[in-house]
């Protein structure tokens, strides 16, 4: 039930900040101790394991995913997003074809904004990924990169 709010615009609201990325990940922990019905354990790690064992990905994972997929769907066309008026291709003359560009963002707000961040990820995915012929197999790729976190720096 908390999970489709949390999600919701997720592509477009994504918080930068530790504090409200934190915050975020709160409300899991504390639904996953309510799904196991367990207030009272405050061992180390505990939690955790709670969410390991629902198998519950990190509301941050889910964001990134959020994100590289929409500018995937924006990218070919799936949605009715002019990519034009925002990003550029790479020059298929060099090593950067699969590469998105943007003009660069110098106030901290646009820097942050969707199209600056997720661009900036995009271009340290795998080419095979960006390349996905289909939405599914873009997704697959996705899951496949180890470390969704090493896109976020």
């Amino acid at each position: 039930m908390v999970r489709p709010v949390l999600d919701y615009a997720s592509p477009v609201w994504d918080p930068i900040s530790q504090k409200d990325v934190t915050e975020l990940e709160k409300v899991q922990r504390r639904a996953a101790r309510y799904v196991h019905n367990n207030y009272s354990d405050r061992t180390p790690g505990c939690v955790t394991s709670m969410l390991k064992t629902l198998q519950w990905e990190p509301l941050a994972d889910r964001r990134l995913t959020n994100r590289l997929t929409m500018l995937y769907k924006i990218n070919n066309g799936i949605v009715d997003i002019n990519k034009a008026e925002f990003y550029t291709s790479g020059d298929s003359r060099t090593r950067g074809a699969q590469r998105l560009f943007q003009e660069r963002a110098s106030h901290p707000v646009l820097f942050n904004s969707f199209f600056p961040r997720t661009l900036r990820q995009w271009n340290k995915l795998d080419p095979k990924t960006t390349v996905a012929p289909s939405l599914e197999s873009f997704q697959t790729g996705l899951g496949r990169t180890h470390g969704l976190a090493s896109l976020t720096q």
